[in-house]
Parts: C-alpha cells; sequence; structure tokens
C-alpha cells in the first residue's frame, strides 16, 4: 500500500511539473506591458513601446526592438543589455543577442558600448550599429550617437557622409563625423575611419599625438597614424592635418595625374588641384619634415625659402 502511494505521489508531482510548464509557455503577455510577445527560451522577436517594463530575453537568440516616441530620449546599449529612457518611462531588455532601438523624433541620444573583444562600429547619418562576437546593438535615426571601445581588443569605426556638406575631425582619442542632423562619434578606437562618398563640400581635420607621428595623403585618401592610433579620411575634397602636440612629425604628400600646385609657408605646406575634374586640397601644418611628390613636369610650387629647412619639394617647377 506505501508503495501504490508513493507511485501516485511520484505521478502528481510530475503532473503538476507539467501543468506548470505549461502554463508558463502559453502565459499571456500582461495587458499594460510595454515588451511583447513575452520570451520564451526559444528565439524570440520582442518589441517593447515607450513604457515602464524590464524584459529578460532568457535563452535562444533574441532580437529585442524599443520604439521611441516624438519626445527627447536616451538609449544606451552594451553586449546583451539595453535600457531605453525618456519623459515618463525606462524599458530595460537583458540577455538578448541582438537590440535595436528606433527614434521617433526629439532630441534623441544613443550610447553604445563594445565588449571585450574584438569588435566594428559603423555610422551614417540615420543609422549606427556596433557588432562584435554574439551581439548586435543599433540605433536608428538618432541624431546624435556615441560610441565606446574601452574594454579591450582591436576595434574599428567606420563613419561615413551624408549629400550635404560635412565634417570629419579625428585625433587619437576620438574619430567624429557630423553634418545637418546628425552627429556620430567613435571614441578611444584603435582604428578610426571617415567616408565622404555622399556629395557635398566636405572637409576632413586630423590631429597628431603626443609622439612621432606619419602623415601620409594623395587626392583620393589622407591617413595620420601613430603608437596606438590610425585616422584615415577617405574621399574628402579637403584635409588638413595638424602636428602641434610634440614628437618628430613627418608628412608625405603626393600628387594627381593633372597639373597640381604646391604653395608653403614659414610652418604649412598646402598640394591642391583646383580643376573642375579633381578639385582637392591637401594641407598640412607644424610637422618637423615634409616631402611632397611631383609626378607631372607641370606642377608649380611657391615656397617661401623658410620652408626649406624642413620641406623636400623635388620635381615642382
Amino acid at each position: 500500500m506505501i508503495r501504490d502511494l508513493a507511485k501516485l505521489l511520484r505521478r502528481a508531482t510530475v503532473a503538476v511539473m507539467i501543468a506548470a510548464f505549461m502554463i508558463a509557455a502559453i502565459r499571456p503577455t500582461p495587458a499594460n506591458a510595454a515588451c511583447i510577445p513575452a520570451p520564451t527560451a526559444g528565439n524570440d522577436t520582442i518589441t517593447c513601446d515607450a513604457a515602464n517594463d524590464t524584459v529578460n530575453a532568457l535563452g535562444g537568440n533574441d532580437t529585442v526592438t524599443f520604439i521611441g516616441t516624438t519626445g527627447d530620449e536616451a538609449a544606451e546599449l552594451w553586449p546583451g543589455r539595453g535600457v531605453f529612457t525618456g519623459k515618463g518611462f525606462l524599458v530595460t531588455a537583458d540577455s538578448a543577442e541582438s537590440i535595436t532601438v528606433i527614434a521617433g523624433g526629439g532630441n534623441d541620444t544613443a550610447h553604445l558600448y563594445d565588449s571585450e573583444g574584438n569588435d566594428r562600429f559603423r555610422a551614417g547619418p540615420d543609422w549606427a550599429k556596433l557588432k562584435g562576437e554574439g551581439f548586435l546593438i543599433r540605433a536608428l535615426d538618432f541624431p546624435t550617437v556615441r560610441a565606446y571601445a574601452t574594454q579591450g581588443g582591436v576595434d574599428v569605426a567606420r563613419l561615413f557622409d551624408s549629400p550635404g556638406n560635412d565634417r570629419f575631425e579625428a585625433t587619437p582619442e576620438y574619430g567624429r563625423l557630423y553634418g545637418n542632423g546628425f552627429d556620430n562619434r567613435a571614441e578611444s578606437f584603435r582604428y578610426t575611419h571617415g567616408y565622404a562618398r555622399n556629395g557635398g563640400d566636405d572637409t576632413a581635420n586630423l590631429y597628431d599625438s603626443e609622439g612621432d607621428d606619419r602623415f601620409r595623403a594623395t587626392p583620393d585618401w589622407a591617413k595620420l597614424y601613430g603608437d596606438g592610433f590610425y585616422t584615415r579620411a577617405v574621399a574628402f575634397p579637403t584635409v588638413y592635418a595638424s602636428a602641434t602636440r610634440g614628437g618628430i612629425d613627418v608628412a608625405r604628400l603626393f600628387d594627381s595625374a593633372l597639373d597640381d600646385y604646391l604653395e608653403a609657408g614659414e610652418d604649412w605646406v598646402r598640394l591642391f588641384n583646383e580643376d573642375p575634374q579633381l578639385a582637392f586640397s591637401i594641407a598640412a601644418a607644424g610637422f618637423e619634415s615634409v616631402k611632397a611628390s611631383s609626378s607631372g613636369q607641370n606642377d608649380l610650387k611657391d615656397v617661401d625659402p623658410n620652408a626649406l629647412d624642413w620641406l623636400v619639394a623635388k620635381g615642382w617647377q
């Protein structure tokens, strides 16, 4: 009799466990929840409105999307975690492999944080994403985006321009590309690239470090790099490089296939061409040594005699 009673108890326990699991699996989302549907242990796609809620994505390969309002809001995104706040609400997501925040208008700001691995940040005028092993975080339609690479790894940032007149600033500490209606900034990335391929009269400003740095530039690209940093500007019609923070800095300038012009003052040099086919301007100031290469027979120069102490300009007429 005791043996039969034990069997009945075991069966009852199993039945209760199965019922509890089924109830949890089909449990409806609360009516006041910001995030729907309720997460499961599988692969979920969850959408969160601007209301107070917390969602734990549990297991699986999960995607969470935050939807903003027309007010001023802020998003903070880490690998696997996101916090979205605005007037009267705070919504949080945890354990999600992919998190996206969509701004609905207003003066919104997004902050994206890296992992300990090798991560990649890419941003344009109305989108930004930071991706690494096992995670993807995105901010869409945010006028202001900040990305941080402070947790380690060899991280790379790529910033893209708009069709308007934009500006790219790059130092050993950060890279920033901004224009009408957007401002994207990448901080502490090992490599930072800025691209001006969408039109407009775009300008790039590259700044040196306190160490010994190198600047190399052609009509198509320019890069300034040194110990622990590498910054590059691609397809910018106007580029300025500044070496004012110390070290023994060296610049190398390369001309185009057209007839170019070189001018230099006491502590600055400029290589340029105003032909509509390939209008460009590359200027460098404060470098201890500059070499400007001429590949054509009709390249002209106008050089201050005081610049001849640090400027090598062979082949220029």
